[in-house]
């Protein structure tokens, strides 16, 4: 089957046809799509017809024209079925010829019953939902002892989120512990969705009617409610998404993983684009009266009203999706599950089709069973499902297992205690410099002292981060990196600066006067303190010398710094500005290595440098300042460098009020 490449796949990934992955094979079998002629339902049936080409479709629904083309579209093992699940009697004669019913025929928000499972019961057909409403899962939950009586097989919430979601969730908490990882603590559910995702009314209906609901979280084991749609947090889905904003919504897979999975901490957050989708469900959530989002009529008119500006919207925004399992340990291990796929109406039926194919096949016992239960999707069964799910061309990408920094497409700096070895030590000192000067004032007076350590406390840090950006940003013209890529800098030509990075690449190739390849690769030295104050930061040079014809590199290890006129060492010229102000370099170590060899190890390595004959020193360097690391070439790098990390700096501030504004938040709310 085609696909796209996956990302960072932690499990070998290939379409897992259906040849029995349990006691049991698919083949052949005969399954019931309850709203077949939707998006979501469609979408199923098409994804089962490609994962087990040989089973028996019968698409379900009110309308026939639709049911037709579609069935024309799937072949010669589908057909259409007029039915109306209101109708006991016509659901109960339609499944007494199937083997499995997927009932995807929603919204499942304020659904008076669950009709459909109960017919499932009664005539002893396996059933797969994909109900997204807490109240519906728990009230099919409900059924558990009914179906082990009647020897039926039953998944609830078995569609990509909830569903997938909780079988990613599922796979991280046994890792830790199989792993003694500590304890899990933490599990949050991050999701997006461009647009409606491609799938029709039905999940706009499904969105306003969770903007009436509570939204239900976990902390610290006890159950909170919180507003629909507050607490926002940033997010970042990894390639193909990035950054997006999220919002608290009531969704089933918090009380269910909470229960069985025995998370202390659980939230569920949903976030779509364009951003104002997100504002305009915001206003609908604080300004529309409850009782209307409650009432499914209502919600139907007012999807009457917005279907068409979504319709129109979803064209240019498109239907990416993506999910995001976030997992923290009490050992301090984080670990995220990711998936994303260039369409929700795509990757739904995939998800679904692999439920409905684990049932099938006899990886779920008798009974109603959560996704993330062992009994309803077998821990040896949830990488075939994955890989189902997962399989739809299209898949962006997929993530198990890994900590966070691999999977974000924008790491924060490690000097904020994140992730990114990258970034210079600077940024982090200049912010906490300025932290240990507010903090000295407060010292003075004990009642300062008092409401300084509150101000702090109560989120004055983010007033202070957030005026350090804003002048900093007031003068970033001054903090630009200036010369780019390809640019000429004393013979040399610039390959390398990347803003994101702290390092410069130069090269000069063989002319008629040497012939000779040099390549030079510099960076800031590490910060150094004398007592509490920041040193001067020197940079560190790399000197590749190859000549042409040999396979020999001779390198040079150096260390450019700045002095002033009365500081120059020994034997050298040095380029000075207008305040007498100029640098100059020493060699560390040279030695040589071939090519094979070069990160290995050398052919020769002399003796420490500065122990050498002061000639020789002296002749070792004129040997590179011809050929072109003069002191012009040391003052640019030492100007280079600092206007590169110091236009860093807004970023890591940026960084800095982000980490600080999501601690105060969680500090202020419940820790979900």
């Amino acid at each position: 089957m085609a696909r796209a490449a996956l990302l960072h796949v932690s499990m070998a990934i290939s379409p897992t046809k259906c040849s029995g992955n349990g006691d049991k094979s698919a083949e052949n079998s005969r399954v019931l799509i309850l709203g077949g002629t939707g998006r979501v339902g469609g979408s199923t049936a098409t994804a089962l017809s490609k994962l087990c080409p040989s089973v028996q479709l019968l698409i379900a629904g009110r309308n026939r024209e639709k049911g037709a083309a579609l069935v024309s579209k799937l072949g010669k093992n589908a057909e259409f079925v007029e039915v109306n699940i209101e109708s006991t009697n016509m659901l109960g004669k339609t499944l007494e010829d199937v083997d499995l019913v997927v009932h995807a025929a929603g919204p499942f928000q304020k659904a008076e019953n669950c009709s459909v499972l109960e017919a499932a019961i009664s005539t002893k057909t396996a059933y797969v939902d994909i109900c997204d409403d807490t109240d519906y899962s728990q009230r099919a939950k409900s059924f558990h002892s009914e179906a082990v009586a009647a020897g039926v097989p039953a998944i609830t919430t078995g569609g990509i989120y909830p569903g997938v979601s909780n079988v990613m969730a599922a796979e991280l908490v046994h890792s830790a512990k199989s792993e003694n990882a500590g304890e899990p603590e933490r599990l949050r559910f991050f999701y997006y969705t461009a647009g409606s995702g491609g799938a029709g009314p039905t999940i706009l209906a499904t969105s306003f009617l969770l903007l009436g609901e509570d939204v239900i979280a976990y902390n610290k084991g006890e159950m909170i409610k919180m507003k629909p749609y507050s607490g926002v947090l940033n997010i970042d889905f990894g390639k193909g998404i990035g950054k997006r904003d999220v919002y608290l919504l009531n969704l089933p897979e918090v009380r269910s993983t909470y229960e069985i999975l025995g998370v202390p901490n659980v939230s569920a957050r949903f976030g779509t684009a364009p951003f104002f989708w997100n504002w305009g469900m915001q206003a609908l959530a604080n300004f529309v009266p409850r009782e209307i989002l409650r009432d499914r009529s209502k919600v139907q008119q007012l999807v009457q009203i917005f279907n068409p500006l979504v319709r129109a919207i979803d064209g240019i925004a498109g239907e990416r999706v993506s999910i995001r399992v976030d997992l923290e340990c009490s050992n301090g291990r984080s670990t995220v599950g990711l998936f994303t796929h260039k369409k929700l109406s795509v990757s739904v039926g995939y998800s679904t089709a692999a439920f409905a194919l684990a049932v099938l096949e006899g990886s779920t016992q008798h009974g109603v069973w959560f996704p993330e239960e062992p009994e309803g999707i077998a821990i040896d069964a949830r990488k075939v499902l994955l890989e189902r799910a997962v399989a739809a061309e299209g898949t962006i990408n997929f993530v198990m297992n890994k900590p966070p920094w691999l999977v974000e497409t924008d790491p924060k700096e490690v000097g904020l205690g994140i992730y990114d070895l990258r970034i210079a030590n600077m940024s982090a000192f200049r912010i906490m410099h300025r932290i240990r000067l507010f903090v000295n004032m407060l010292k003075v007076d004990p009642a300062i002292s008092r409401r300084g350590t509150t101000l702090l406390r109560d989120g004055g840090l983010l007033q202070v981060l957030r005026s350090e950006i804003n002048h900093e940003l007031s003068s970033s013209s001054k903090s630009s990196c200036g010369d780019g890529v390809g640019s000429e800098v004393e013979g040399f030509m610039l390959e390398w600066t990347e803003l994101r990075t702290q390092d410069v690449v130069l090269r000069r190739q063989p002319d008629h006067i040497f012939c000779e390849e040099i390549a030079v690769s510099a960076l800031l030295a590490p910060l150094q303190f004398r007592d509490k104050d920041p040193l001067p930061r020197d940079v560190l040079m790399k000197v590749c010398i190859k000549k042409a014809g040999y396979d020999s590199v001779l390198r040079f290890d150096c260390r450019a710094f700045r002095c002033d006129k009365d500081q120059l060492l020994p034997w050298t010229t040095m380029e000075t500005n207008d305040g007498g102000v100029g640098s100059d370099f020493t060699i560390r170590k040279a030695y040589c290595s071939s090519l094979v060899d070069y990160l290995g190890k050398c052919k020769y390595v002399g003796p420490i440098f500065s122990s050498l004959d002061p000639q020789l020193q002296k002749a070792l360097k004129d040997y590179l300042v011809v050929r072109g690391i003069t002191p012009k070439l040391t003052n640019f790098l030492l100007e280079h460098l600092h206007r590169k990390e110091h236009s860093q700096y807004p970023k890591s501030l940026k960084n800095a009020y982000q980490i600080r504004q999501d601690y105060y938040f969680l500090k202020k709310q419940p820790s979900i």
